[in-house]
């Protein structure tokens, strides 16, 4: 909390770690995978998950890929993912 941040922001991340583990068991029986495997069809299968599994509306599924994208920006910038994943997440 403090330098920016409010209770809910980090409520928010925490519902997105939450679906996104649950995605992770349902789809690769895992509750984390390398974050090498990330990958376009991961991005719009985990919103698919979002969509139809958790009912989420759009603007909520558009939230939590927010979310996994600021993670993917993170990677890229140290080098951890290809840059091929830029134009995806952009």
């Amino acid at each position: 909390m403090g330098n920016g941040f409010e209770a809910n922001t980090l409520k928010g991340y925490s519902t997105s770690e939450k679906h996104l583990t649950t995605f992770l068991e349902s789809q690769y029986g895992k509750s984390d995978i390398d974050i090498a495997q990330l990958n376009h069809a991961f991005i719009t299968d985990f919103e698919f998950y979002l969509k139809a599994e958790c009912k989420c509306s759009a603007v909520s599924a558009a939230k939590y890929i927010k979310h996994l994208k600021k993670i993917v920006n993170h990677c890229l910038a140290n080098k951890w993912l290809p840059v091929i994943l830029l134009s995806i997440t952009s």
